[in-house]
């Protein structure tokens, strides 16, 4: 009798061993499968050519508003090697008051390519690359210069004749990000005085 509690006390260790077992494996086993996931990573890097932007500009010792402020059109350089967003703030001051250029052209009238769009949505003062309905930025595109501005003048309906002599300057703020991946980031900026 002996015998036999102490072989069924063995047979119910030895059962409880085995579905602990059992259950440890089990839990261990299963694992959610997922299919293959892709990192890339890469550097986000546009560049101007500061020489190239100081000669684009007019070159007169007094400013006439509604006359062209740029001689030649303003571009970017896509050095990226990542997909990428690009936004641009465009800043022009007149005898130290600053204005925003935006799509209204009520101080200062723009003509971006058509590969920019203002959103007055997103409350930012940003000008975003939208080419083809896309804001991304391929990083082996075909093109790597990115036009910017076309033209750029003083609204002569606004300012008059009276700031002829006035001290304008220009400034480009730049931000980029990895596209939908991270959030805007300073590139840096560019200014030009008249």
């Amino acid at each position: 009798m002996k015998k036999s509690k102490l072989l069924i006390l063995f047979m119910v260790m030895c059962l409880s061993i085995v579905s602990i077992a059992a259950v440890t494996y089990g839990w261990f086993v299963s694992v959610k499968r997922t299919g293959s996931v892709y990192f890339k990573t890469g550097e986000v890097k546009y560049m101007m050519n500061e020489d190239s932007f100081e000669n684009n500009f007019i070159k007169k010792s007094y400013i006439v508003p509604g006359d062209e402020l740029i001689t030649k059109p303003v571009y970017i350089i896509n050095k990226s090697t990542i997909s990428s967003n690009l936004r641009v703030m465009i800043e022009v001051e007149v005898n130290g008051v600053k204005y925003i250029v935006d799509s209204t052209n009520q101080y200062i009238i723009a003509d971006l390519t058509d590969d920019w769009v203002f959103d007055l949505e997103k409350d930012t003062d940003c000008w975003y690359f939208n080419a083809n309905n896309s804001q991304v930025i391929d990083h082996d595109s075909a093109t790597k210069d990115i036009n910017i501005l076309k033209s750029l003048k003083l609204n002569g309906n606004t300012f008059g004749t009276s700031i002829a002599s006035s001290k304008v300057k220009i400034t480009l703020y730049f931000q980029g990000k990895q596209s939908n991946y991270a959030t805007w980031e300073d590139l840096g900026k560019i200014t030009k005085n008249l």
